[in-house]
């Protein structure tokens, strides 16, 4: 994980999502939801490029948004 401070926020606002998206998941019992949740906590460590960090956060957000109605 880069220290960066663009990339530490992103970490933390793609993690605070994903930990929304990971509740909701679990509440509603939608294993798909809270799979892309988990994904959106975890991420941030393994992606080293700042840019990656939030086009991939960016992208896990509209899948999950995508995923709503089903």
């Amino acid at each position: 994980m880069s220290f960066e401070p663009y990339t530490l926020l992103a970490g933390f606002i793609f993690g605070m999502i994903g930990w929304g998206i990971f509740r909701y998941g679990r509440a509603m019992e939608l294993p798909r939801t809270t799979f892309i949740g988990m994904i959106m906590m975890a991420y941030p460590y393994f992606v080293p490029n700042k840019y990656a960090v939030w086009i991939v956060g960016v992208v896990l957000c509209a899948i999950s948004w995508w995923q709503r109605n089903e």
